[in-house]
């Protein structure tokens, strides 16, 4: 499921007590800063609440002040962080390559969002007989997967909360294990300002440019591959989302 710890995925080793295939990126995880207009000062830690990470995530400020990115990613994008959602948009038909990318993989980000909205903490952990996945389960892990993809394997930095702190040796699925534990206007949050990060932080970067981080046969990903990969995921969790959904209320459709 992209970042699971049991399996490596498409050869990639995780893991800080275990060692990484990604070079050495040991040390204490950064600060972020938050503007004001965020909701933070200019300097706070990284806020406990999901809610409060989702309002003041860097990428509200960012394309909030300048409208557009490097790439034409507009305000838009950012435009849902204080509100925890994603407005869905159908991509446009004859853009280039990497507007075409981009679009396909907000679409299927805020599928997700959709089909989690407006459900009790129960229907949001209602499980299929034959499957141990939840609607909930699928917004915590999937928020991994795009801090996991982006910001640690890509880009080489350090993780983020809560996915630094988790027992990850005790527990090879944590995020689905304890996500029923979490409130669920806290995870839509947790997800989107995942999300936000991950455009901000691909918006100057090339399709072609190279991930820090790399497979165990020490081979490097492209931003093209990366983002077709966020895509082909979130789809295919977007389809037991269907399931799941329609099983809960008898919601149907996009």
């Amino acid at each position: 499921m992209g970042v699971s710890r049991r399996r490596g995925t498409h050869g990639y080793v995780r893991g800080r007590t275990r060692g990484t295939s990604y070079g050495t990126l040991k040390g204490i995880r950064r600060g972020i800063g938050w503007e004001q207009h965020c909701g933070g000062p200019a300097t706070s830690p990284v806020p406990t609440s999901y809610v409060e990470a989702g309002r003041r995530d860097p990428s509200c400020r960012a394309a909030g002040r300048r409208g557009v990115t490097a790439f034409g990613v507009r305000a838009r994008r950012a435009q849902a962080c204080h509100r925890g959602r994603m407005d869905r948009v159908d991509p446009e038909t004859a853009s280039g390559e990497r507007t075409t990318l981009e679009q396909f993989l907000d679409y299927q980000r805020a599928t997700l969002l959709h089909k989690t909205t407006g459900l009790s903490h129960a229907q949001m952990n209602y499980q299929l007989p034959t499957s141990a996945l939840s609607l909930a389960g699928l917004l915590k892990h999937l928020a991994l997967v795009e801090d996991d993809w982006i910001q640690v394997r890509f880009f080489g930095r350090p993780e983020f909360e809560p996915w630094a702190s988790a027992p990850w040796d005790e527990n090879r699925d944590w995020e689905f294990h304890t996500a029923e534990q979490d409130d669920p206007d806290e995870l839509r949050s947790l997800y989107s300002a995942a999300c936000h990060r991950s455009q901000e932080a691909t918006a100057a970067s090339g399709l072609d440019e190279l991930s820090v981080g790399a497979s165990r046969q020490g081979q490097h990903w492209n931003l093209r591959w990366v983002l077709t990969h966020l895509v082909e995921e979130t789809a295919r969790h977007n389809g037991h989302a269907d399931f799941l959904r329609e099983a809960v209320d008898g919601s149907v459709g996009e």
